[in-house]
């Protein structure tokens, strides 16, 4: 079997981020990948705070990066979370929405701090959760040249996603168990429906509908049924209702 074939096949079988995070440097490596860095957003997730990231990205560049949010201005960021194309470094200089003197700052900041040139390729994927794979070069690259490459670390990027969003997904469900009917009242209420709405649909009481919604946002730590109609779609707890 092809080499990059295995690894992909052993990224279906890992449990912990912390053995995924290895297998995945040991990927990097094998395709002569300077830098990496893999982050995950959860379903639904507006904001960095529960973001999963991981790689080998130099430390005092992600610390600087996140203080000072330049995920906001980060023309390579700002691309990819409204395309589910790739993008090479080199060419988002030439994107004009993206060719400001703050968004060009960002790149020169990143050069400065050995990432002179990369690739990212953005996944979006399950229950609209997204991620992005960067691979970062200490030097300016040939993309004719680096192509196979390229094509490979294009071609591992999904199954790197499916590994985090399914191990991700079991810690979640371990973590919050509901039973099958605050499961139906939530999914429901996902779709606008009133407690009374509910009730009439489940042929049960509106208190009752009420009993276990309340229950299902004590038991997702939420402080209301839309916050926890929102954590339980983005642990994979229920399927939204459209």
């Amino acid at each position: 079997m092809n080499k990059i074939l295995e690894q992909a096949e052993k990224l279906k079988h890992f449990k912990s981020i912390a053995a995924l995070t290895v297998h995945c440097n040991e990927i990097m490596d094998s395709l002569d990948i300077d830098y990496y860095i893999f982050r995950y957003y959860p379903p639904l997730q507006i904001t960095e705070e529960n973001m999963l990231s991981f790689g080998n990205y130099p430390e005092q560049w992600v610390d600087y990066y996140d203080i000072n949010e330049l995920v906001k201005i980060d023309p390579i960021h700002l691309h990819c979370k409204s395309h589910s194309t790739p993008i090479f470094w080199q060419e988002a200089k030439k994107i004009k929405q993206f060719n400001s003197s703050e968004h060009r700052q960002v790149m020169t900041l990143a050069e400065n701090a050995g990432l002179k040139d990369g690739i990212t390729i953005p996944v979006h994927g399950l229950r609209r959760g997204v991620a992005f794979l960067s691979a970062a070069f200490r030097r300016t690259i040939s993309i004719e040249k680096e192509l196979r490459n390229i094509a490979n670390i294009q071609w591992i990027t999904p199954f790197i996603y499916e590994a985090v969003n399914r191990i991700e997904l079991s810690n979640s469900q371990t973590k919050t168990i509901l039973s099958k009917r605050e499961k139906e009242c939530l999914a429901w209420a996902s779709s606008g429906k009133t407690s009374w709405e509910i009730s009439q649909i489940l042929g049960v009481s509106e208190r009752t509908v009420n009993f276990h919604l309340t229950n299902a946002t004590q038991k997702t730590n939420s402080s209301n049924r839309i916050q926890a109609i929102a954590r339980s779609i983005i642990h994979g707890i229920i399927e939204p209702m459209y």
